[in-house]
């Protein structure tokens, strides 16, 4: 099963598989997007979800501030 990810900055389009990081689809799809450790200690893939469902895939270190979660931000590295 794969799934659709449109991002709001730009309106681009990509494809993730069951179980393949968010990061990892991105970048295969050859977009530009930040991103450091690859590990989710630094925060740097760290994006908002505004529509959707995400579904973590590994533990991840980085800690998000109330207000951050109550807004849905989440890390591509560690969720599908």
């Amino acid at each position: 099963m794969s799934y659709k990810i449109q991002l709001k900055a730009d309106g681009k389009q990509f494809v993730v598989e069951h179980g393949e990081a968010i990061l990892e689809a991105a970048l295969k799809a050859g977009l530009n997007v930040a991103y450091g450790c690859n590990n989710g200690n630094c925060g740097l893939c760290s994006v908002r979800l505004l529509k959707g469902k995400i579904d973590k895939i590994k533990d991840s270190d980085y800690v998000f501030t109330a207000n951050q979660k109550a807004r849905h931000y989440f890390l591509m590295c560690s969720n599908t």
